[in-house]
């Protein structure tokens, strides 16, 4: 029975396929993200199990989409953003959610932050730095990951 199990184990992932996804995130519309994003990994990450495939996914910040993942907003240019403040709960959130149970990475064009005055040490902890957006964006693509834009 358990050589069964591991010939059937072995079977579906001989057969499972693994998509891959970099979405390149410039969107300041919280609509937007939540939709795009956060919902939308979601959705296709059950959608590709169904089938027995897994997807790998990717997110790289930069643009207007900066202030939806620092811990520190009063130290940033957009503390007076009174709105952020409301949203930062639900996004820190999703972050968490989608960093430690669909593996998704996140990264922040480093380059764009100092231009913005605003420390890598107030991103939140899934948020890795990336020396910048193309960089990042070229070692996802190189890596086989397929571009979606969200702005």
């Amino acid at each position: 029975m358990k050589k069964l199990l591991l010939l059937v184990l072995f079977v579906i992932n001989v057969y499972a396929t693994e998509h891959k996804v970099v979405f390149d995130l410039v969107s300041a519309n919280t609509s937007t993200i939540n939709k795009k994003i956060f919902n939308n990994i979601k959705i296709l990450n059950e959608a590709f199990k169904k089938q027995g495939d897994t997807l790998k996914v990717a997110v790289v910040i930069s643009g207007k989409s900066y202030k939806y993942f620092l811990k520190d907003i009063k130290n940033s240019p957009y503390k007076f953003e009174k709105k952020l403040y409301l949203t930062q709960y639900g996004f820190q959130s999703n972050i968490k959610n989608l960093s430690e149970n669909y593996g998704v990475v996140f990264e922040v064009c480093s380059k764009g932050m100092a231009a913005r005055k605003i420390p890598l040490s107030s991103l939140y902890e899934e948020v890795k730095p990336a020396f910048n957006k193309h960089f990042a964006l070229i070692k996802w693509q190189n890596k086989g990951y397929a571009y979606i834009l969200v702005d």
